[in-house]
């Protein structure tokens, strides 16, 4: 099967990749939409909103029958759907969850009760989509999905069928023009304002908070979460324009850590998304949609955000995986090794990541601590190869340094080599490298192809 992908012929493929899905029918195989959603992830298509709303009128506007909170940032965003979820099923609700990128399963990204979306569900909603949208894309080619909104648009489906009680949904680029921008939810939430995919968003945190406050709606309530007060003074101009009121971290506890709510979140950036988290409750505090305090308690005891600062006990080892792609993330995680290094023994290190630019954050972050520096690369295009990461690294750093890759470091029963026994070892870098490690921990099969 031949798909082209340049020129005029870039909206002809997705019709093809749809008719396609349409032909097998129930003989479609998970392999075969996988390759099919990579070929729709390589089409090229425009980033922007415009394509959402017909492709949502196609499938009966699935958005539109179930209740939701919406979250953008630049960090954190992920975290606070995730504790959001636990705390609202720990009171009893039927929950969704949509994430972006998946870490090992493209199932991951949709979440019903916190379970990810098996293979042949995603084979059945992906049919049952391609026979709704196929009318409208040979009507008109360019309406039809990328990738991320096929994606998004599945995700409200299952939601819609499933019946929630209500919906958890991180924003995938920016806010405005991303595709998750089709909701009227309950509460809008900003988690942070950072400098990343400052290509598409913007140079300064304002013009990024510009993007990010496009999901501001009117009459909506908004919280804001702790970040530049550059940034929040943007927010809170939109949201005055569009009549929304305002809650922020900065204005209910100030700037310091320490000033924040007590938590059981740890290390500090999670205390922030707790804040950020106390916040959201409020807002919909007097909604059906509250949460006891009992239920909120609960929600955080029993959070779990994998490769977010999470760990793993392997081969004598204690493991931190924790996904740091951007500057500001770079920050969080040094305040983590702070706290990490006055507990335990670290001395190896292991980071990857995409763009030479996050990599210098990274690496200023994590060499104060380590004694051994393991470089590798995410299996991904944009890759910093480890050669390049090694001559970044400044003539004072006084531990060893080792360019290595993933299959060395992991062997093929999923046991670490790196790092002494009983020692902990950070692993470290983009969401595509922790997807990786993961799937090679576990003995699985990453679709990371499929993970941008």
């Amino acid at each position: 099967m031949d798909f082209l992908v340049i020129g005029d012929e870039i909206d002809y493929v997705g019709g093809m990749i749809i008719d396609d899905i349409v032909r097998a029918g129930d003989h479609l195989t998970y392999p075969q939409l996988t390759q099919m959603l990579y070929r729709l992830r390589g089409g090229g298509v425009p980033y922007g909103i415009e394509r959402m709303p017909p492709v949502l009128e196609a499938l009966g506007d699935p958005q539109k029958q179930f209740p939701s909170v919406h979250v953008a940032g630049t960090n954190g965003k992920g975290s606070v759907c995730a504790l959001l979820e636990s705390g609202h099923r720990a009171a009893g609700r039927k929950t969704g969850l949509f994430v972006s990128p998946h870490l090992v399963k493209l199932g991951e990204r949709v979440q019903v009760d916190r379970n990810i979306l098996s293979e042949e569900a995603l084979l059945r909603e992906s049919v049952a989509m391609a026979k709704k949208l196929r009318p409208l894309v040979r009507e008109n080619p360019e309406c039809h999905p990328s990738f991320f909104e096929w994606m998004t648009a599945l995700g409200f489906q299952v939601f819609a069928r499933e019946k929630v009680d209500l919906a958890f949904i991180e924003t995938g680029l920016g806010g405005r023009l991303d595709a998750t921008n089709v909701l009227d939810p309950l509460v809008s939430v900003i988690t942070s304002i950072g400098l990343d995919h400052c290509e598409i968003l913007g140079s300064t945190y304002a013009a990024i908070a510009r993007e990010k406050g496009g999901i501001i709606k009117p009459r909506r309530p908004v919280v804001l979460g702790l970040m530049p007060a550059e940034a929040e003074k943007v927010l809170r101009e939109i949201a005055a324009e569009r009549d929304a009121p305002v809650s922020s971290v900065r204005e209910t506890w100030g700037e310091r850590d320490d000033s924040l709510p007590p938590t059981l979140m740890r290390p500090g950036f999670q205390r922030r998304n707790a804040a950020t988290l106390e916040l959201v409750h409020r807002a919909l505090q007097n909604t059906p949609y509250a949460v006891s305090l009992e239920a909120q308690a609960k929600g955080v005891e029993n959070f779990s955000w994998e490769a977010r600062w999470s760990r793993i006990e392997k081969g004598g080892k204690h493991l931190v995986l924790d996904t740091t792609h951007n500057a500001e993330g770079a920050r969080y995680l040094r305040e983590s090794l702070e706290e990490l290094v006055s507990r335990e023994t670290l001395r190896t290190v292991v980071l990857g990541t995409t763009g030479e630019d996050r990599a210098e954050a990274l690496l200023a972050a994590v060499l104060p601590f380590a004694k051994e520096l393991v470089l590798v690369a995410p299996d991904q295009p944009r890759a910093v190869p480890p050669v390049v990461l090694a001559g970044k690294i400044p003539k004072s750093f006084s531990g060893k340094v080792r360019c290595s890759t993933i299959e060395d470091e992991i062997d093929s029963a999923g046991h670490p080599r790196c790092g002494g026994q009983g020692e902990t070892v950070l692993f470290t870098g983009s969401v595509y490298l922790i997807g990786e490690i993961l799937s090679r921990l576990r003995g699985a099969t990453s679709e990371k192809q499929l993970q941008g």
